[in-house]
């Protein structure tokens, strides 16, 4: 049986990080390997299906390939606000030490790989004396390099699937199935770091406790995810510059502003952000729903063709909208994507005082929201998760829409307040999949240390975003390149000190 010394499974951020802070610190690489269970392209949808109740999980969500969903992220991110480092144990402080050793690392990981560090602060939005925060969400222009990708590359097994784990004697005896002869076979390693996406992290550790005395009952509970959806319309009396609200590409780069509850409102309610959608000619057209989708691939062309800033309509934001032929249409109307394209070269300006309010919501991390798996005996085990909305994601999200129309209202403007009816079975999948395997100071509370050890399990690491008690309401993709790197510090420093 082969063995190493550094296991990492899983190949996008949280590895690729963990990595770096393991080479930064003196590990050599060749003490190092990767198993991914993907190739260099995605797996098929029928090999990620997940089954849901309640609100719905998107099977594209996961990305199981060679980089894992830095292939398809969309490099749009922004640090988590102290507001949203929430203790599920009041006398638990372990989650909020972590966050404040991430700082320094926040701010090495934006001058070496341009992730943006935010200001946030309070506002006075649209001329109204009403105060909302406002947090900018920015794209970075690069990740790793090439040489990095190589370095890494040359140590990752595709193709194999970890089944379950093992500790024998002192060491980890993985278990593994190459995808592409069906093959299993067993292999073992001296620390053992699950870097998986959110739920393959979960379940991998149910598997691997299944039926054993150890099986921790946390494992898969606190499940949080950013629910978004479109509720709430304003119309101005008079045409108003928002674009900082709505998105825009400047120098191959896209950013926009997040109206969220002021910090003293935050204290008791959750950080739900909103922005605003502009209502032109061709909103929600079916057509130019797809020619943005097909154009979204070519973001940077479009950005170094033209130097003027273009407002950002991405695919993720159209609503979902009839095909023209599903309704017996026998003719199509272009005029639409004609005027969306002729705006899109630049040729007009069109103007509009008519906007949607888009919602993100941070969501409570409560015992109930969870992952499990199904009882069948077969591996890898399918996956269930059920969570759902519950009343302080809507009491903080009507208290954000009252705080809207008072500002809107004291300026003239015309509010079409929201209902939250029924908000589940329209609300989207962010595709941030946060909680499961928390940190916390023992296994009764949580799954991992403070260190991302597994409580109990000396060697064995879980990094990621299922590791976060609590998420917020943004992209966790700057905050799991940050514990990456601090793991894989955390490792080579304690190798060399030992």
């Amino acid at each position: 049986m082969d063995k190493i010394q550094y296991a990492v499974i899983g190949s996008g951020p949280a590895s690729q990080f963990t990595l770096e802070g393991l080479l930064s610190s003196g590990v050599q690489l060749d003490n190092v390997i990767i198993f991914e269970a993907g190739g260099k392209s995605d797996l098929p949808k029928s090999s990620k299906r997940i089954n849901f109740t309640n609100l719905p999980i998107k099977t594209e969500s996961r990305n199981i390939q060679f980089g894992g969903t830095s292939n398809t992220w969309s490099k749009l991110c922004s640090v988590l606000d102290e507001n949203e480092i929430r203790l599920l144990d009041k006398g638990d402080n372990s989650w909020k030490d972590v966050y404040e050793q991430l700082p320094p690392i926040y701010s090495e990981l934006s001058k070496k790989y341009d992730f943006p560090i935010i200001s946030l602060e309070n506002q006075n939005l649209f001329g109204s004396e009403i105060a909302f925060r406002v947090r900018k969400f920015e794209t970075i222009s690069r990740t790793l390099k090439n040489e990095q990708i190589r370095r890494m590359f040359s140590r990752t097994k595709l193709f194999h699937k970890l089944l379950f784990f093992k500790k024998i004697d002192g060491e980890y005896v993985l278990y593994f199935q190459n995808l592409i002869t069906k093959e299993e076979y067993n292999f073992s390693c001296e620390n053992l770091v699950l870097a998986c996406g959110g739920l393959e992290n979960i379940r991998i550790l149910l598997d691997s406790f299944k039926g054993t005395e150890r099986s921790y009952k946390v494992v898969g509970k606190y499940f949080t995810n950013h629910p978004k959806f479109r509720a709430g319309k304003v119309s101005f009396n008079n045409y108003q510059d928002v674009s900082q609200f709505i998105g825009f590409m400047e120098k191959g780069k896209s950013s926009y502003h997040g109206i969220s509850l002021s910090s003293e409102e935050l204290k008791s309610h959750l950080n739900h952000y909103v922005r605003l959608e502009p209502i032109y000619p061709w909103t929600d057209d079916f057509l130019t729903s797809k020619f943005i989708y097909y154009m979204s691939f070519s973001k940077s062309f479009i950005s170094r063709i033209f130097s003027r800033k273009i407002f950002l309509l991405s695919m993720n934001e159209v609503e979902k909208t009839k095909e023209p032929f599903n309704e017996g249409n026998e003719r199509i109307n272009i005029t639409p994507i004609f005027k969306y394209f002729l705006c899109r070269m630049g040729l007009t300006k069109p103007r509009t005082s008519n906007y949607y309010v888009r919602n993100y919501l941070e969501m409570q991390a409560t015992w109930e929201n969870n992952v499990t798996i199904n009882k069948a005996n077969k591996l890898p085990s399918d996956i269930i998760v059920d969570y759902k909305i519950g009343d302080k994601e809507i009491n903080s999200f009507y208290t954000l829409h009252t705080k809207l129309e008072d500002c809107f209202n004291s300026i003239g403007a015309k509010y079409e307040f929201p209902s939250f009816d029924s908000i589940e079975q329209f609300s989207a999948d962010a595709s941030h999949h946060c909680g499961g395997t928390i940190i916390g100071s023992s296994s009764k509370n949580s799954v991992v240390s403070a260190n991302l050890e597994l409580h109990d399990y000396k060697n064995c690491f879980v990094v990621g975003s299922s590791v976060f008690p609590s998420s917020g309401s943004v992209n966790p993709t700057f905050t799991i390149a940050a514990l990456g790197l601090r793991l894989g510090r955390f490792l080579g420093t304690r190798k060399s000190v030992s």
